[in-house]
């Protein structure tokens, strides 16, 4: 009888500390995804298309900033900013590595030389500081981690 208690004791004791690291472990893992995820995209940005090509989305939005919200790249410039993040179709996980470019396309056809977007954060980032207000065609290049080229092609209004 006093073998069959102890025995109960010890499965009791050892659940018990199996359950309560098993706790821990789960929010602490809980913390660590909490602290790394920071969205830097600005509340207030609009998204303005979403394409898929290669088993790469990208979705791009335009942020306007204003005196209330200013730009996540510099403090001084009223310019719109524009965001680029491409996503693995297969993981739906975020690409960081990579090179992603972009032109404007007016309605007369003519395309402005490619800028370069700069990664920060799970978004590919430039500010349109040179761009009139207008409707443009916005093509981003990119050639990602897989060393695939792919076009992306959005309507922009620039106001």
């Amino acid at each position: 009888m006093r073998l069959f208690v102890l025995i109960v004791v010890l499965f009791a004791l050892s659940s018990g500390i199996t359950a309560a690291e098993e706790m821990a472990s789960t929010d602490a893992a809980a913390e660590e995804v909490s602290e790394t995820v920071a969205d830097i995209l600005p509340e207030s940005a609009v998204q303005i298309g979403e394409g898929e090509e290669n088993g790469v989305l990208a979705v791009a939005y335009i942020f306007s900033p204003s005196e209330q919200e200013p730009s996540p790249i510099s403090e001084t410039s009223l310019a719109p900013v524009l965001f680029i993040r491409f996503l693995s179709v297969e993981s739906n996980i975020g690409i960081e590595k990579g090179v992603a470019a972009y032109k404007l396309e007016d309605n007369n056809g003519e395309k402005t030389e490619a800028r370069r977007l700069e990664y920060s954060e799970g978004y590919f980032i430039a500010t349109l500081d040179t761009v009139s207000p207008g409707a443009y065609q916005l093509h981003i290049g990119s050639k990602l981690e897989d060393e695939k080229k792919r076009q992306f092609v959005y309507p922009l209004n620039i106001r």
